[in-house]
C-alpha cells in the first residue's frame, strides 16, 4: 500500500512535528515561533559580543568612567531583555559585566585611597605618576580578564552549537 519512500516521508514528517512542538513548549513565549526566537538569541548574543569589545576597548583606553556605565547599561540589557538566551549564558555575560565594573570600581577607590591619603603639596606629582601607573595596570587587567572571559563563552558556545548540529 505504502511504498518505503512513503513510510519514511511520514516518519520525517512525524518527528518533525514532535521536535517543533518540543522547541515550542521549551520557549516561554507560545506565540512567537522557534525560528524567531532562534533569530533573536543570535540578535542578542551578537549585541553582548559586541558590548564586551567595547568594553575592552575603553579599558585599555582607561576610560574608567565610561566603562562603568557602559557595564551597568549592559547589565540592564541583560537583565531587562527577557529574550531566549540560555540561562548560563546570561549568567556568564553578566558575571564578564560585573567583572568590569567591580575592576573598575575598585582603580575609582584606590585612587579616592590615595587621595585620602597625600599629606601636603609635594605629594600631588607623585599622586598622579602613581594613579595613571595604577589606572593603566589595573585597566589592562580588567580588559585582559575581560577578553579571556569572553573569549572562553564565545568558545563553549560555539562548541555546544557544534555539538547540537
Amino acid at each position: 500500500m505504502y511504498s518505503q519512500a512513503d513510510r519514511v516521508n511520514t516518519i520525517d514528517k512525524e518527528n518533525l512535528i514532535t521536535l517543533q512542538s518540543i522547541s515550542d513548549r521549551h520557549h516561554k513565549s507560545p506565540f512567537i515561533p522557534s525560528r524567531a526566537i532562534q533569530q533573536s538569541s543570535k540578535v542578542l548574543m551578537t549585541v553582548a559580543y559586541i558590548l564586551a569589545a567595547i568594553l575592552v576597548k575603553t579599558s585599555l583606553l582607561g576610560l574608567g568612567s565610561v566603562s562603568i556605565i557602559l557595564s551597568i547599561f549592559a547589565l540592564l540589557i541583560m537583565g531587562i531583555n527577557r529574550l531566549n538566551l540560555s540561562s548560563s549564558a546570561r549568567a556568564k555575560f553578566k558575571r564578564i559585566f560585573k567583572v568590569a565594573l567591580a575592576g573598575h570600581l575598585l582603580a575609582y577607590l584606590g585612587l579616592l585611597v590615595k587621595v585620602l591619603l597625600i599629606d601636603g603639596a609635594e605629594d600631588i606629582p607623585a599622586l598622579i605618576v602613581s594613579h595613571f601607573v595604577l589606572h593603566h595596570v589595573l585597566c589592562a587587567l580588567v580588559a585582559g580578564t575581560i577578553t579571556y572571559l569572553t573569549l572562553r563563552l564565545y568558545t563553549q558556545i560555539s562548541n555546544e552549537n557544534d555539538a547540537t548540529e
